[in-house]
């Protein structure tokens, strides 16, 4: 969840929302061809040309560097990008895997907690 920009969630739903985001992220990625690591920029490209944001080929899939905060100066999958994970889960759900690992991890017993957590919450 290191990887995720979860800024726009409130704190005592970050947890539960950000193993959601990063599941589906990773059945996304699981899905669609990711570059090779020699693709991605590296310290150095990212140092010299001043890189803001890098945004996966081929997708909407984008990589800010925060500017503020406690996580400023990493590089995390934007707020924007988290947000529409369910959409661009529903885009790529019915192509096949790309990846040796194979097995669907978005199951609606991942979500459950989600609503356990939202329903202790409010004190329901």
């Amino acid at each position: 969840m290191l990887c995720l920009d979860l800024s726009t969630y409130a704190l005592g739903t970050r947890e539960a929302v950000g193993i959601e985001k990063v599941l589906l992220l990773k059945e996304i990625a699981d899905r669609i061809e990711v570059p090779s690591l020699d693709d991605i920029p590296g310290r150095q490209e990212v140092k010299e040309t001043g890189m803001r944001s890098w945004t996966i080929p081929n997708t909407e899939l984008t990589i800010v560097k925060v500017e503020e905060g406690p996580r400023a100066g990493r590089f995390l999958f934007s707020a924007e990008t988290v947000e529409l994970l369910e959409q661009f889960y529903a885009l790529v759900e019915t192509l096949p895997y790309k990846t040796k690992e194979k097995g669907r991890v978005t199951t609606p017993t991942v979500k459950q907690p989600i609503s356990l957590a939202t329903s202790a919450a409010i004190g329901a």
